[in-house]
């Protein structure tokens, strides 16, 4: 330590200048014996270095977020020198961070004892992470000379942070088919296009790409180009990993908010793969990701349990940082796959006036089988007052003014601590 060094470091030049001032033979008996004081500390706390242990006990590699797991450090000291204090410096996961943070804990050590470290990580989010023992210091009983024991290479933890596997409320799973009674099924899965089926009217609120309009003009009265491929009922949800408007919030929250997609969007292909009961609906998931090589879009359909098990895999290593593109832009590219006999579920974590723009446009607000789920509020995001009005206002005429399934927070407060 610093303090004591400069102590000592005073002493010798104070003994060594009043060698030569005062001609006594006490004078250099003094000096020699303080040099011989710290040898003999020095010497003592080599021989402390060498039966000084320490062992590491890590937790499971692989873990689910929010869980707790504890990092054990047992220090030992085997020789008759008390060592005080002991530096122990670990990197361990706090509560509500999304990076591993450097630590010191102090302890003390007397002869022939051992000391015991209970270090709880907390896994807010998912993601890989390294975190246990780095090193330890103690110093001689003069606290003039530290000493350092470093980690061994297999002593850090890789922590690997999956999203949690929840239950999901069965009355989110929709089963309603808006298409008409009549119409075939045929192609039972695939992303092709579309194939001319038959004409009937128009209904209020559809998209008006597929409306005959010499017919129309015709009859005078709106007729519409029904098409036939993929009436497979498979339900189509939709991941908003985008960033949020106008704000920059910290990477904490947007992984909070992120999470609880990812664990909204398994619990549901989870649900419907169990009302489906192996009838063969399936849930086909969409998301914009930076590191596709096709349109920045993902699509996996979960059939069955090793689809789902493949969609837990790939929504566990979406990207921390957010989306750079709009969400609406994902609805607009996979438009032809919103067939009126697919349940459609939109998870978002905040609504915006062009979000509900998409929706009017492509006719969704008038249908019952739609569901829209914020997985947050507003205010956890967003700083800015007029945004966070936005988003009440715009979930309000969701809510009252339109046929589509508003809900907040489907698997409870326990997703958003």
């Amino acid at each position: 330590m610093k303090e004591f060094r400069f102590f000592f470091a005073i002493l010798f030049v104070m003994l060594f200048a009043l060698c030569f001032a005062y001609y006594s033979r006490l004078m250099p008996l003094i000096l020699v014996s303080a040099i011989f004081v710290c040898l003999m500390s020095l010497i003592l706390s080599m021989f402390s270095r060498m039966f000084f242990t320490i062992e590491v006990q890590n937790g499971p590699t692989q873990v689910r977020r929010k869980d707790s797991v504890i990092l054990k450090i047992r220090v030992k000291n085997n020789f008759i020198i008390p060592l005080t204090p002991v530096r122990i410096y670990i990197k361990v996961l706090e509560k509500n961070k999304c990076v591993a943070q450097k630590r010191m804990l102090i302890t003390g050590l007397s002869p022939f004892r051992e000391v015991t470290l209970n270090i709880q990580n907390d896994v807010s989010f998912r993601g890989a992470y390294q975190v246990g023992f780095e090193k330890a210091e103690f110093f001689d009983l003069l606290k003039l000379f530290r000493f350092t024991v470093k980690a061994d290479a297999d002593t850090m933890w890789n922590v690997l942070s999956f999203p949690r596997e929840l239950g999901i409320d069965g009355r989110f799973l929709l089963d309603e088919n808006e298409e008409d009674p009549d119409v075939s099924h045929t192609k039972p899965y695939g992303f092709n296009k579309d194939v001319f089926a038959y004409l009937r009217e128009y209904r209020a609120g559809e998209p008006l790409r597929h409306i005959h309009w010499k017919l129309s003009a015709r009859l005078d009265n709106l007729v519409v180009k029904q098409m036939e491929a993929n009436h497979d009922h498979s339900s189509l949800v939709f991941c908003d990993f985008t960033k949020f408007e106008a704000d920059s919030p910290p990477t904490e929250l947007y992984m909070d908010a992120s999470d609880a997609i990812i664990e909204t969007a398994i619990a549901l292909a989870r649900g419907i793969l169990s009302v489906s009961g192996g009838g063969g609906n399936s849930a086909v998931l969409f998301w914009q990701d930076k590191r596709s090589t096709v349109n920045d879009s993902e699509i996996i359909e979960v059939a069955d349990a090793r689809g789902y098990g493949e969609l837990v895999r790939a929504l566990s290593t979406v990207p921390s940082e957010p989306y750079g593109g709009a969400f609406v832009t994902l609805l607009q590219e996979f438009g032809d796959e919103i067939r009126l006999e697919r349940a459609v579920y939109l998870i978002t974590a905040q609504v915006t006036e062009e979000l509900v723009a998409k929706l009017r446009e492509d006719g969704l607000l008038y249908r019952t089988n739609v569901t829209l789920i914020v997985v947050g509020v507003s205010e956890h995001f967003v700083s800015d007052n007029d945004l966070r009005q936005t988003h009440k206002a715009l979930l309000a005429y969701l809510t009252s003014e339109t046929k589509i399934n508003v809900f907040e927070d489907v698997l409870g407060e326990d997703c958003h601590e």
